[in-house]
């Protein structure tokens, strides 16, 4: 009974170990998602950098118009 409770204690540790090595795995699947979320957040910053550009391209326009309209007034 004494070595069967040395036994019982063994497998208690082991399967704490286990459930910390899943704990562990869970992390790591979450730390996979986390990495996944920052580069789709980067590829929106890209999209965010993208219509700024098209913003800019459509000032120009603008000022190209106004510069059109100054020419043909003139």
């Amino acid at each position: 009974s004494w070595v069967e409770q040395i036994e019982d204690s063994q497998s208690s540790v082991a399967q704490v170990r286990d459930f910390k090595s899943w704990i562990a795995q869970v992390w790591d699947f979450k730390s996979r998602i986390a990495q996944v979320w920052d580069f789709k957040s980067r590829i929106a910053q890209v999209r965010d950098f993208k219509s700024r550009i098209a913003q800019v391209w459509d000032f120009k326009s603008w000022v190209a118009l106004i510069w059109d309209f100054k020419s043909w007034v003139a």
